[in-house]
């Protein structure tokens, strides 16, 4: 009889440790997802200039045209050549 709750006690054990073991591998799954997601951002901000406004990312395209290439017509200023794109 002993042996038996000496085996039952180990099963319970081992499938505890397992449990225990799933919910630190999500909780880092997860940590994981969140850094992923937040060098994404950062990656989205150095490369296209975005800002965060109001829960939406913002991103800043340039509008370049063939008549902006054109020598005949100089570059705008940055502030023409910009428009706000929004993305959920």
């Amino acid at each position: 009889m002993e042996g038996l709750l000496t085996q039952l006690k180990v099963e319970l054990c081992a499938e505890l440790s397992e449990d225990l073991i799933n919910i630190q591998t999500n909780r880092l799954e997860m940590a994981f997802d969140e850094q992923v997601s937040a060098l994404s951002d950062l990656k989205l901000r150095s490369e296209f200039g975005a800002s965060y406004t109001g829960g939406k990312r913002r991103i800043f395209a340039n509008l370049i045209t063939d008549d902006h290439q054109s020598p005949q017509n100089p570059k705008p200023s940055s502030k023409s050549r910009r428009r706000d794109v929004f993305t959920n």
